[in-house]
């Protein structure tokens, strides 16, 4: 397996998919495909990893990008059943569409920044009881790579800072900053070659 050539510790977890809850929506499985199709899959993918490691890998998921399958995957995460080292979710305000943009002060709303923790925090402590790591391990302002004027303006920083002092807040262990490599209104950095 790829690790074995890697340094000791150097790998947080292994995470399984990619917002498995919008599957049954762009097409990667038939539409009604569900939460319990993907714990299926989950768990057999979960212990192939353990069963070509020769150290255990933690897992990380079931890495939602909504909030549809959050109250189906609760009690999975707080009995272990997902057997999960860290718990991860996805997180945007909202998606931007050239033909329906957002208004512009939409970062400076106090929900953008605490709308969505009514249904984490329940989801952090339950990753907690089983002493999982949660993490928001894609996060940013305006998704499908941000609205211009909006993403790359300082209501953007501002909103930032907010948004993670409220994760902080409710138990949320660590945010990964998502960013495109083709330059979009949200990206952190922008590299010239």
């Amino acid at each position: 397996m790829f690790t074995s050539s890697l340094p000791a510790r150097v790998l947080m977890a292994l995470e399984i998919g990619n917002e498995p809850d919008g599957y049954s929506s762009n097409g990667l499985r038939s539409p009604n495909y569900s939460y319990a199709d993907f714990r299926l899959q989950y768990q057999q993918w979960a212990q192939g990893v353990s069963a070509y490691s020769a150290s255990p890998i933690p897992i990380a998921g079931p890495v939602f990008g909504g909030d549809r399958w959050i109250v189906n995957a609760q009690p999975d995460v707080a009995a272990s059943v997902l057997k999960a080292g860290v718990i991860t979710q996805h997180k945007y305000v909202s998606c931007y569409y050239v033909d329906n943009p957002l208004p512009s002060d939409t970062l400076l709303r106090p929900s953008s920044s605490t709308g969505s923790l009514f249904y984490l925090q329940p989801y952090v402590a339950a990753a907690h009881k089983v002493k999982s790591i949660f993490r928001m391990d894609e996060i940013n302002s305006i998704c499908n790579g941000g609205q211009p004027g909006v993403s790359d303006s300082f209501s953007s920083a501002l909103w930032a800072i907010d948004t993670m002092f409220e994760d902080a807040n409710a138990g949320i262990d660590g945010v990964n900053w998502n960013t495109d490599s083709n330059g979009g209104p949200y990206d952190l950095f922008k590299f010239s070659v």
